[in-house]
């Protein structure tokens, strides 16, 4: 089997459902079950695949934040030890996951560094991690399960200043003292809305081996991806292959950072809690 025990997810609603649609072949190449989540009241039906439906739609607010707690509840209801949890706009081009995602209990994501000058004060609580988990998302059941156990009863309420899912995955692995870590190969841009980001994404593609993409909401460009992933090609050295493309992002981290970084956060973990009182 490509991909063992593993089972592939795909979060949106119905306004979603032609993407859905559209990139079927992307979600289906892992060769594994898949699963479509979507609100009660905005539902994606798609005939021959397995769609469930909980909570709400609200792209920000409680509602939505409860729904993801639903939808991570509805995944548990199925055996598989892994699971691959697309938004309707991410993907992995590679239809083997990558194995380094296997080896430890880890909650994975495309990781952004919330740099933005006017955020960094008063926006996010003191001590409080100043980063977004972005889909792609990839844990194991023991990850869901401990995620969910800090929500158990009571959901986290919403923030205002911190009002997306990407915000209220950092939440739950800070209440839930979740080790937490980004993709090696993976790129969050605005790639639908911005030629530059695209340029970009492909570089990263075709040079550097990466492979869990975010945001992508049409073949017009995530098939370019897709044929860069292809590309016999691919990680040759040429690092401006695109005009008006702009130099690639850093190259991946080396096992030791690696290992450095979760040390970082295990240690952010801690000192964020003690911060905050935050606890399961």
């Amino acid at each position: 089997m490509l991909n063992p025990n593993t089972r592939v997810a795909v979060c949106g609603y119905a306004g979603d459902a032609h993407q859905v649609t559209a990139a079927l072949k992307m979600y289906t190449h892992h060769e594994c079950p898949l699963t479509i989540l979507s609100p009660e009241d905005a539902k994606i039906e798609i005939e021959g695949v397995d769609c469930r439906f909980g909570g709400k739609r609200a792209y920000i607010g409680q509602d939505s934040l409860d729904r993801q707690r639903d939808h991570l509840r509805i995944l548990m209801t199925y055996p598989e030890k892994y699971f691959l949890i697309n938004d309707s706009d991410s993907m992995c081009l590679s239809p083997k996951i990558p194995a380094y995602l296997y080896m430890e209990d880890i909650l994975w994501s495309n990781l952004v560094v919330d740099n933005m000058e006017f955020r960094q004060k008063g926006y996010y609580p003191d001590g409080f991690p100043k980063l977004a988990f972005q889909p792609p998302y990839f844990m194991s059941r023991n990850v869901i399960a401990t995620l969910l156990a800090c929500v158990e009863g009571d959901n986290i309420t919403a923030n205002p200043m911190l009002a997306f899912i990407d915000h209220y995955m950092v939440q739950l692995a800070v209440k839930a003292n979740q080790l937490w870590a980004g993709f090696i190969d993976g790129v969050s841009y605005p790639i639908s809305g911005d030629r530059n980001s695209a340029r970009v994404a492909w570089d990263a593609v075709r040079h550097r081996g990466v492979v869990m993409i975010h945001s992508v909401k049409s073949p017009e460009f995530w098939q370019p991806l897709a044929d860069a992933y292809n590309d016999p090609r691919r990680n040759t050295l040429n690092p401006f292959p695109m005009p008006g493309a702009e130099p690639p992002p850093p190259p991946r981290a080396s096992a030791a950072q690696r290992q450095a970084l979760l040390m970082q956060q295990r240690r952010a973990i801690l000192s964020t809690q003690r911060g905050h009182g935050l606890k399961a």
